[in-house]
């Protein structure tokens, strides 16, 4: 895609990296006898050296480790708390721990053993702040959240939960 905006006359920057958390991260770690850290470091080597294989063009390849990345997450975070847009709640649902991700009821399909029932103490993100914010455009799509299925779902009801990733442009 970045490739493509580039062709197009588009400045792009192509990012990709390692995300480092989570819980397959440790039981992957635990499974061999590793520390997360040296763990994450020995799959971020392996990750550079094989994208070095291909005819990409990587402007930042980014850990969520990194300094400047914890840093630019904590000023985001500090801001949406200063803003009122994220509140404290009790999350209670589906977890997929194989996928890393909230499910609806509508979602489960237990498959694997992976799919647990959750209640967790959690930050939840306001999108309704956002929204006014933008102005309600009734059905404008967002120019923040990615991808754009994300911020559809996030305009056409958004006191629904949104299962899955938001990535917010820095």
């Amino acid at each position: 895609m970045a490739r493509w905006e580039n062709v197009k006359g588009n400045l792009s920057f192509l990012t990709t990296g390692t995300d480092e958390h989570g819980q397959k991260v440790q039981k992957e770690a635990e499974k061999r006898k590793m520390d997360v850290k040296s763990y994450c470091d020995d799959v971020a080597s392996s990750f550079q050296k094989e994208l070095q294989h291909y005819s990409i063009n990587i402007g930042r390849f980014i850990r969520t480790t990194d300094p400047d990345h914890v840093t630019k997450v904590k000023r985001v975070w500090d801001s949406l708390m200063a803003n009122g847009d994220l509140y404290e709640d009790n999350y209670r649902g589906y977890y997929c721990r194989s996928d890393e991700a909230f499910l609806t009821a509508k979602q489960v399909i237990e498959k694997d053993g992976s799919l647990v029932g959750l209640s967790d103490d959690t930050s939840f993100l306001v999108l309704q702040g956002e929204r006014k914010r933008r102005g309600d455009r009734g059905g404008a799509q967002l120019d923040v959240p990615s991808p754009e299925v994300q911020a559809t779902a996030a305009l056409v009801s958004p006191r629904q939960p949104v299962v899955g990733p938001l990535v917010f442009l820095l």
